[in-house]
């Protein structure tokens, strides 16, 4: 005789895409009052049973060329207390560049902490080893789940005119 032990596979599987690879605010000057905002859309979908987190951090302050005050300093909230940004630098003194989720139930802080008041975080900065920090995420299975991330940018007149640049690296991890 023999024994038979039923086995099943289940394919892992996760699905991540953004609406737009190359967000851009233009040309940081008078004609916008040195502010500007925009946003990108993530799609999740996985089996995941136990879940998925979408991390995002930026390999570098927002730069324009290579010198000190061709900077952007990074907002001052955090992804565990955002701040709310309701003006803009030059009348009010809110300067800096961030990011706000839509996402109401994000893990590593209060929730509704981005969404109750529209708040915003400095994005951390960090190499292929960074986690950064967590953007979105959902307690299980996903089927085209989005996430709407808002990026903001504001500095003052004395700030050097110009495209200003850095690279936002989002990963998304499934718990099976």
């Amino acid at each position: 005789g023999y024994t038979v032990y039923p086995r099943i596979h289940v394919n892992e599987e996760l699905t991540f895409s953004l609406d737009d690879y190359s967000v851009t605010f233009g040309v940081l000057d008078n004609s916008n009052n040195f502010t500007a905002v925009t946003s990108t859309t993530s799609t999740i979908s996985t089996n995941a049973a136990s879940g998925w987190v979408l991390r995002a951090y930026t390999t570098q302050r927002m730069t324009h060329g290579n010198l000190a005050q061709y900077t952007i300093a990074d907002w001052a909230g955090t992804n565990e207390t955002p701040t709310a940004w309701t003006g803009n630098c030059i009348t009010n003194s809110q300067c800096g560049f961030g990011y706000s989720t839509d996402d109401s139930t994000l893990t590593g802080g209060a929730a509704d902490r981005f969404t109750a008041t529209k708040s915003y975080a400095g994005f951390t900065h960090g190499d292929q080893n960074s986690n950064g920090d967590p953007v979105g995420d959902g307690a299980g299975f996903a089927s085209g789940v989005e996430t709407q991330i808002d990026y903001r940018i504001s500095v003052p007149v004395t700030q050097a005119a110009g495209v200003y640049n850095t690279t936002v690296v989002y990963i998304a991890t499934p718990t099976f």
